[in-house]
């Protein structure tokens, strides 16, 4: 909150010399406080004490008049980004903080309803739940599903996001399926494992219930996935499912697409444009190793992870994923010490199969050897980081 003290001013038959307490009595307020913002009046009574809170008071006024029939959306809006907001208000009623608006919303209120999603059109949901007091992780999620909410072209059902919603607020992060009680993603992975080992009938079977229809997730598992910190992975499913980016049943086709452009790149590019791209690279490269060594061996995220973490540096994001794929993770874990004998034939395989220049391919093994090898798993290395 911002507790910004202003000069006396009279609103509803009181003083207020505290802008928190004046804009949350504007919230319970509605007509009245609509008047004294789209007036102008506080607006130039806070102009010399908060000059940041006096420009939010002249855009809210400018859209007002531009927008004559939406006064309520424009005050709602202003209202919910304001740091120093205590409560979801709406023509004169409160509907409390994020617990009483989760409980509120699984009670089916449709005028909260209304809101909420009026909130995710307009993607503001976020920064509000911010100013209330929700975690970094909560706000991540909500800004995640008003992404996916309005998103063009997409086969995401709109009526799953006030149901993933509800579970973002309840904060549950278990989830219940097969009559048993998952903990994670991990957990519940293996548990499928066991009827894939079976056959993909069984798989098929079990896992229907996980699935609304042919294009979107059950939004209580979507939510739950969300909440561990698959955003990456399902990024991805979106992109091919929702979205339309592909049809194929076979995931390792969709890699194999991205790959027919990126290998053009690779034998077109210049040895000095590529230098020129690798300031930061092996740093961020590291730290993505460090932080997610639990989605190493699952090709899917990890892919997803290095588009993350790499947008711009398409070609070295794919020589390390085509070493990826050619398993050189588990041969440096396997590895009691890495040389270049050892690793020479990821290197050949890059320059033959893949008609690459021989000292990208180098780079990409020794960056491999090193970043993973040396700093994550501190193997013994000689094999050294060459470009040039």
């Amino acid at each position: 909150m911002s507790n910004t003290m202003i000069p006396p001013i009279s609103f509803h038959q009181q003083e207020f010399t505290v802008l928190d307490d004046l804009v949350n009595a504007m919230g319970m307020n509605w007509m009245e406080g609509r008047q004294l913002l789209f007036s102008g009046k506080l607006r130039e009574h806070t102009r010399k004490v908060d000059p940041s809170f006096a420009n939010s008071c002249a855009s809210a006024e400018k859209e007002s008049q531009l927008k004559a029939n939406e006064g309520n959306r424009i005050y709602l809006k202003w209202l919910c980004k304001y740091p120093g907001i205590k409560g979801l208000y709406w023509q004169g009623y409160n509907y409390g903080g994020i617990k009483r608006i989760s409980s509120t919303l699984a009670a089916r209120d449709e005028t909260l309803q209304k809101l909420v999603l009026h909130m995710l059109k307009a993607q503001f949901l976020n920064s509000f739940l911010k100013n209330l007091g929700g975690s970094d992780v909560l706000v991540d999620n909500v800004r995640f599903l008003e992404k996916a909410y309005n998103k063009n072209d997409s086969k995401f059902s709109k009526k799953n996001a006030l149901p993933i919603l509800e579970c973002f607020l309840n904060g549950n992060k278990s989830f219940s399926f097969a009559g048993r009680q998952f903990e994670s993603p991990k957990d519940l992975a293996a548990y499928l494992q066991t009827f894939a080992d079976t056959s993909k009938s069984a798989l098929s079977r079990t896992i229907q219930p996980l699935f609304q229809d042919e294009f979107n997730f059950d939004p209580r598992f979507e939510a739950w996935i969300i909440m561990h910190g698959f955003q990456h992975e399902l990024t991805l499913w979106k992109g091919r499912f929702q979205e339309g980016q592909g049809s194929s049943d076979d995931v390792e086709e969709f890699f194999i697409e991205e790959e027919q452009e990126q290998i053009v790149e690779a034998r077109q590019q210049l040895e000095s444009d590529f230098v020129k791209t690798l300031d930061g690279f092996e740093d961020k490269f590291i730290d993505l190793l460090k932080q997610y060594q639990d989605r190493m061996d699952d090709p899917i995220a990890f892919n997803a992870l290095m588009n993350d973490y790499f947008p711009t540096n398409k070609l070295q994001s794919y020589l390390l994923m085509a070493l990826y794929r050619m398993d050189i993770v588990k041969a440096i874990r396997d590895a009691t010490e890495l040389t270049e004998p050892l690793t020479a034939r990821f290197e050949k395989r890059l320059v033959k199969d893949f008609g690459v220049k021989e000292t990208f391919a180098k780079w990409a093994v020794g960056e491999w050897c090193h970043c993973y090898g040396e700093l994550v798993l501190s193997k013994k290395n000689s094999v050294p980081v060459v470009i040039g």
